[in-house]
């Protein structure tokens, strides 16, 4: 037993060390197995990346997916005439430019304006007063002007009868003036004016803008609503003093409504008679467009006017005559922007009060 004793204590005393060494080592295994597979956070430096979503690309302009396009005004019974007229004029641009021209054809100028300053029209043909407006709203640039019945401006005369016993500064033999406004219209201070409507450019506004200019005030004025009813008004007497209506365009007196008054241009005599000032129908182009593309298109047109099927399409766009197109640019309005500032008009509520007559 004894024996048996010592022998077991021999035993451990030899295999103890070796099995703690057996464990000592398996254990720092254990420890770097753990240590290679717990991953070590390191905190980061960069800043985190936010990936965006690409906006769709605008097509080029002047493609079928990107046309450019050109504009008119039409009422509704000449729509037709007017809408394929259009058409084949932007179809005839489009031949020349290479570039893709659609059109379309508005009924009123407050839309086609509306349009224009959202950039979805880029040329449009518009008479003065909603170009001004345009103008003023960045949103137009004119680039042609319509020669119309033989001439590209037009302006204002002064009627009266000659039993009146006004003063004449004007030489119907020579069609021109012989006095200033100031001096030919201060014998109208304090009277009586016929005029056509409170939006008629040639028959109100630049009429009183003239007059303002040179400090002449006049009576409160009759609105007879047409050209050749200011001459009748006159002619009847007792109505006004004097009247004025369009000049170098024709003469209101010469018109067979006033056929029935045979002694008329004996009886009711041009005062005088201002400069042509008044533009006639323009073609306007978006402000930022391209100046090579602006001036091209505007040349095109203009070579257009100078074909026989060129001024009839022309004339079927704007329902007028059309005898040719010059090139041009917005100082053409100065003169008209001027009397309109004398008369006292905001040419935003003139194109609204027109757009409702």
């Amino acid at each position: 037993m004894r024996k048996l004793i010592l022998s077991s204590r021999k035993f451990l005393q030899f295999f103890l060390p070796i099995l703690v060494l057996v464990l000592l080592i398996q254990s720092c295994s254990l420890s770097s197995r753990l240590q290679e597979e717990t991953p070590t956070f390191i905190p980061s430096t960069t800043e985190p990346v936010i990936t965006q979503t690409a906006e769709p690309t605008q097509p080029e302009p002047g493609t079928e997916e990107n046309p450019y396009r050109i504009a008119a005004v039409s009422s509704a019974e000449n729509f037709t005439q007017v809408d394929q007229a259009l058409l084949a004029l932007a179809r005839y641009i489009s031949g020349e430019t290479g570039f893709v021209f659609d059109h379309r054809v508005y009924s009123d100028y407050q839309e086609l304006l509306l349009d224009m300053q959202k950039r979805l029209v880029h040329f449009a043909w518009m008479p003065p007063v909603p170009y001004l407006a345009a103008k003023q709203n960045q949103a137009a640039e004119a680039v042609a002007l319509v020669n119309t019945y033989g001439v590209y401006y037009y302006g204002v005369q002064f009627f009266a009868d000659k039993d009146d016993s006004y003063e004449i500064y004007y030489d119907p033999a020579a069609g021109l003036s012989t006095a200033s406004a100031g001096i030919a219209l201060e014998q109208f201070t304090d009277a009586i004016p016929c005029w056509v409507s409170d939006t008629s450019l040639p028959g109100y506004l630049v009429p009183l803008g003239l007059l303002n200019d040179q400090d002449l005030p006049v009576a409160p004025g009759v609105f007879t609503q047409s050209s050749t009813a200011v001459i009748r008004s006159l002619y009847i007497k007792g109505i006004c003093d004097f009247g004025a209506t369009y000049a170098h365009t024709g003469d209101p007196r010469t018109s067979s409504t006033l056929s029935d008054l045979p002694d008329l241009n004996e009886r009711i005599v041009i005062i005088w008679k201002s400069d042509p000032i008044i533009p006639t129908i323009n073609l306007a182009a978006y402000p930022d467009l391209d100046p090579r593309l602006v001036q091209q298109v505007a040349q095109i047109i203009q070579e257009h006017s100078r074909t026989d099927e060129g001024k009839l399409e022309l004339s079927q766009v704007l329902n007028t005559s059309v005898e040719g197109i010059k090139l041009i640019d917005d100082s053409s309005y100065e003169p008209l922007r001027h009397y309109l500032d004398s008369a006292g008009v905001d040419i935003q509520q003139l194109l609204l009060r027109s757009s409702t007559d």
